[in-house]
């Protein structure tokens, strides 16, 4: 049985750009680079506050994993090691509203012959603060 996947979890005003950030890696824990994947990245967003939570109320297919997915670990501020993946959602391509949580969920596919073909989801959970005056 394999384990249930991370949800990264975040808080965020309503407007500007979201940048989701994690570190990819396989199951023995060796971190993956642009070959370990194939095609396009898929995201979608999920209104779990919505009246169809099941439903996305985004989704866009045609994001370059060469645009998303680093070769080499990042620095950033969640500990020493780093990460190697940054998708981002712009508040033109959807407008979260306040008070609401999504989920936001990036698929990337595996390169065939790779350790552990298919799909990668890589989950992010957002919790969107009112931005009162705006």
């Amino acid at each position: 049985m394999s384990p249930e996947p991370r949800v990264w979890r975040n808080r965020t005003s309503e407007s500007g750009t979201r940048y989701h950030r994690a570190r990819l890696v396989d199951r023995d824990g060796s971190v993956l680079d642009q070959s370990s994947f194939t095609g396009t990245i898929t995201a979608k967003i999920f209104d779990l506050d919505g009246e169809t939570p099941e439903t996305a109320v985004y989704s866009n297919a045609s994001n370059l994993i060469s645009s998303w997915v680093f070769n080499s670990l990042q620095t950033w501020e969640d500990d020493e090691d780093g990460y190697n993946f940054e998708g981002y959602i712009t508040s033109n391509q959807y407008a979260y509203e306040g008070g609401h949580s999504y989920r936001v969920c990036f698929y990337l596919n595996r390169a065939s012959g790779t350790p552990g073909d298919g799909a990668l989801a890589v989950l992010f959970e957002n919790k969107v603060e009112w931005q009162l005056g705006a």
